[in-house]
């Protein structure tokens, strides 16, 4: 199933709190693993907060609800095996490497 950003709050990647379902979603779903689609949007950011996550793709910026933020806190590691989109029309993406992060 995909995971989303929760249209609820900012959080960190390991928390069941930050995904849901389906965009708009309620949160609670479980925390993304390596076969799973990304989307962080409705102007919140998720924070990378292990060494060891992983995801499919990563879309950075809705496809149907605003902007997103992935961040990524000192030693921590994302590892995507296909895509990373950042913005989707008018809508933006960013990265933030400023903690650190790979």
């Amino acid at each position: 199933m995909p995971h989303r950003g929760s249209q609820f709050a900012t959080g960190n990647w390991n928390s069941t709190s930050t995904w849901s379902e389906t965009s708009g979603g309620a949160p609670g779903a479980s925390v993304p693993v390596a076969g799973d689609a990304v989307t962080i949007e409705g102007g919140f950011t998720v924070t990378v907060d292990t060494d060891a996550a992983a995801c499919a793709s990563v879309q950075v910026g809705g496809l149907v609800s605003g902007n997103g933020t992935l961040a990524f806190a000192s030693g921590s590691v994302l590892t995507v095996s296909g895509s990373v989109i950042l913005g989707n029309g008018a809508r933006t993406g960013s990265l933030d490497f400023a903690s650190g992060g790979n």
